[in-house]
């Protein structure tokens, strides 16, 4: 409720501001490829978000990945080892620099 400030008693105000911060509002056809990790025990944002936002995405033709963890809730203590992960999406998806602009 903090998120909706000075209106969070408002509830015909909610719409506007939720749908505001709501990732799912703002997938477009050019949405970049997308990595989420989230885990299936997560009470503060319910899995069926990022479901939705894949969905939402793919009618698009936009590429999300959903990496579902089994008994994670918001953030995971081997979370960290996920960077491979996380490293392996960048590489597949951001081109090389070009000549003269460094390496990645």
């Amino acid at each position: 409720m903090k998120a909706f400030g000075t209106n969070s008693t408002n509830r015909a105000a909610w719409a506007v501001i939720g749908r505001d911060m709501s990732p799912i509002a703002h997938v477009t056809s050019n949405l970049p490829p997308t990595l989420i990790f989230h885990g299936d025990a997560d009470t503060l944002v319910p899995l069926d978000q990022s479901q939705r936002f894949q969905a939402r995405a793919r009618e698009l033709g936009r590429t999300v990945e959903l990496v579902v963890h089994r008994g994670g809730r918001h953030g995971w203590l081997t979370m960290l080892w996920d960077i491979r992960a996380f490293a392996a999406w960048f590489d597949r998806y951001l081109p090389p620099p070009r000549p003269g602009e460094g390496s990645r």
